[in-house]
């Protein structure tokens, strides 16, 4: 599965990291509570506060680890200065991961920030919120073009050989199957860009579902266009 190559993760804005994807471990169906999910925010979020770059690449996923350090975290945590307090203001759990909103303040005022948490509380993606990048937006487009049935619109956005592998009646059984276990369809929450500037670039689509709150994984190809696409599986 594609929710299985994710090796690196954006760490603000710019990110801290841009390597392309890797093989990295399987990620593990939620195996944490909600307040697990908390509290685990919570300590990065403090750690993030003070400085502890240590602290903070011990919070990170495995896959996550492997493209950085505690030397490259802490000259990122350096760039942004002083930060003041920290909030969680929403917490979304998914099918295989979790959803973490919050609110970071420093002299400046007040920062909106996304955190995604693998199914063992590590963290996979955070961005601090600011204009959308170009494949964000892109991203966003696919989920919304898929969810209002418009597939032609959604299949420009492919590479030929996914078209290929992926008719519209594929693309609509897939969708519909999804949403049989996730609760139908209501909107698109945001998008955060895991991995960037490679062959393979990742973004994940926050998506709020009648039932629970996910991720789907959108990979792109250097040039920006889609090359692979992967909707949270509920086991039966």
């Amino acid at each position: 599965m594609l929710r299985a190559l994710l090796a690196t993760a954006v760490l603000g804005l710019p990110p801290l990291l841009t390597a392309p994807l890797a093989e990295a471990a399987p990620i593990t169906e939620l195996s944490t509570s909600p307040q697990q999910v908390l509290a685990a925010a919570s300590t990065l979020l403090k750690a993030v506060q003070i400085g502890d770059a240590q602290a903070v690449y011990d919070a990170l996923a495995p896959s996550v680890q492997q493209g950085t350090s505690p030397e490259r975290v802490q000259a990122r945590l350096g760039e942004r200065g002083a930060i003041r307090s920290t909030r969680i203001t929403h917490l979304h759990s998914g099918v295989d991961d979790s959803t973490v909103e919050a609110v970071l303040v420093d002299e400046n005022g007040s920062h909106p920030l996304t955190m995604v948490l693998d199914g063992g509380g590590k963290l996979l993606a955070w961005e601090w919120h600011g204009e959308e990048s170009s494949l964000e937006r892109s991203a966003i487009g696919f989920v919304e073009d898929v969810s209002a049935g418009r597939w032609l619109r959604a299949r420009e956005r492919m590479v030929l050989s996914l078209q290929e592998d992926l008719p519209p009646e594929s693309m609509q059984e897939q969708w519909n199957g999804l949403q049989e276990s996730t609760g139908p369809f209501e909107g698109v929450r945001g998008a955060v860009v895991a991995s960037e500037g490679g062959d393979q670039q990742l973004v994940l689509v926050t998506t709020d579902f009648g039932r629970l709150t996910d991720n789907i994984f959108v990979i792109f190809d250097r040039q920006g266009r889609i090359s692979g696409v992967d909707f949270p599986v509920v086991e039966p």
